[in-house]
């Protein structure tokens, strides 16, 4: 059936689809949707058609009727509030969602994508990001756009939109918030692989104090990505807050003898930072005897005072029992000066 835009209303489109659910998807109806309420009873009709029903010229044509909804508002105020420009429009997300993987898109709808809110090009970038970066070698990607890869409702195969983009685009600059969106509580194996990744690309890419402070909070898996950061960037330097978070996790998923060579070069790095009594008290609340004496034999100015001390002896956690703390409850004492002391 031949649906002509210009006379199509809302109450229009919802009667065709009331008479006959499943409609042939056309251009004519991509041309309609020119309201929120058409926007969704559009969607209708693509649901109900097969991948194969959608062309470039069907995907062409809803994106470029999107690009006029901007103009459409400004020209014809309306009681119903227009479609905004970057909105999620049903449609087009699920023109975008079912459109066939071989599809092969037209320089034409290349560059409306281009042109196109940053979801839209997160939608072609999950699928089609090889084609799209290379036909388009001048597509600037705005900062927010590696951000929006990053979120909740982001696609699969995060570590591969994301190597082709820094293999097609070595400049673009990563912002902090896709560092710490990678690390944070929604964490999984993809984000992690494409935290490693990023690392890679050092000056696109910085780790700030947040990203590195973040990263070492992910429990057992902390250690290893510490290794990681410490592997990519020798040259960064590691504050006592990323110690403190080293020496909870001397159960992480690497062996004694892998944490044996990460706390101690974590620890050269951080000699440009004092190791004051607030420090040792927060690291004391939580360590394992044998970080403790890692800290102490690599760190010879941390500050062993009675109260430091005192603290050990009234708060150690079940992690310290009398046979395996002497060694570093010794050092601890022979660095405060006191020559004898029963074992806490």
């Amino acid at each position: 059936m031949a649906v002509h835009a210009a006379s199509l209303s809302d109450a229009d489109a919802k009667m065709l689809l009331d008479r006959t659910p499943h409609m042939t998807l056309t251009m004519e109806w991509m041309q309609a949707v020119q309201s929120a309420a058409a926007d969704w009873e559009v969607y209708q009709v693509v649901t109900t058609n097969t991948s194969e029903q959608i062309t470039d010229e069907i995907l062409k044509s809803a994106l470029a009727t999107r690009r006029s909804f901007q103009l459409v508002t400004k020209r014809k105020p309306s009681a119903e509030p227009k479609v905004r420009r970057d909105h999620l429009s049903l449609t087009v997300g699920g023109l975008l969602n079912r459109a066939p993987d071989d599809l092969m898109l037209s320089p034409e709808t290349v560059e409306l994508v281009c042109e196109s809110p940053d979801w839209v090009l997160q939608r072609v970038l999950q699928r089609r990001s090889r084609v799209l970066l290379r036909e388009r070698p001048s597509i600037e990607l705005s900062a927010a756009l590696p951000f929006s890869l990053c979120d909740g409702s982001g696609p699969a195969n995060l570590e591969g939109i994301f190597r082709e983009i820094l293999t097609l685009r070595p400049n673009t600059v990563m912002p902090e918030d896709v560092l710490l969106s990678l690390t944070g509580p929604d964490w999984d194996d993809d984000k992690l692989a494409s935290f490693q990744l990023l690392l890679t690309h050092e000056l696109q890419v910085p780790v700030t104090e947040r990203v590195l402070e973040q990263a070492v909070a992910l429990g057992f898996r902390s250690i290893h990505l510490l290794q990681f950061i410490l592997h990519a960037r020798p040259s960064l330097q590691i504050k006592p807050s990323v110690i403190c978070q080293v020496a909870y996790y001397r159960d992480s998923a690497l062996g004694p003898e892998e944490y044996g060579k990460i706390l101690p070069e974590a620890l050269a790095r951080s000699k440009g930072f004092p190791l004051g009594e607030s420090e040792m008290l927060a690291i004391i609340a939580g360590c394992w005897p044998d970080s403790l004496g890692i800290i102490l034999s690599e760190r010879q100015d941390v500050a062993a005072t009675e109260r430091v001390i005192v603290h050990l002896v009234d708060h150690r956690t079940s992690n310290w029992d009398c046979g395996a703390n002497v060694p570093a409850f010794d050092l601890l004492l022979d660095r405060a000066g006191v020559c004898e002391a029963k074992c806490p």
